[in-house]
């Protein structure tokens, strides 16, 4: 019980800027970027020449180099999007914890910045690993 008082007394300085990023970032998902996904998906099945998926076709279609690389691709900026909602998160509630107030631009930069420091190198290849595993 008392860390359930402890985030909700976290939760208490910045929570108009969660819900304002929550309820932005959701809509997001729906609009932009689930049809963005299935798009590449799509486009991936397209280039390697198949129409449909079935339990028979599945195995050439994964063992496909294009399939391959195309879904690490795809993988990587689902990564990317994943690590910006849990990197806005933790920032919020970091700020929180110190008693600052955080706006929905400040919150979304922060988030963007380190997400991509990722794939600049300046975070190491562990924490990459962990930010992958989140999808399995």
């Amino acid at each position: 019980m008392g860390k359930l008082k402890s985030v909700c007394r976290l939760l208490r300085v910045n929570w108009q800027t969660m819900a304002g990023f929550q309820i932005l970032y959701k809509l997001l998902s729906y609009m932009l970027f689930t049809p963005l996904f299935r798009g590449i998906f799509q486009w991936i099945m397209k280039a390697t020449g198949y129409e449909y998926l079935t339990i028979d076709n599945i195995v050439p279609f994964l063992l496909n180099p294009v399939t391959i690389i195309m879904l690490m691709v795809l993988l990587l900026i689902m990564t990317a999007y994943t690590m910006v909602d849990i990197g806005a998160v933790v920032y919020l509630l970091d700020q929180s914890f110190q008693g600052i107030k955080v706006n929905l631009a400040q919150m979304f930069c922060f988030a963007v910045v380190n997400a991509m420091k990722v794939f600049r190198g300046k975070i190491s290849y562990w924490r990459l690993w962990y930010c992958f595993s989140f999808l399995f």
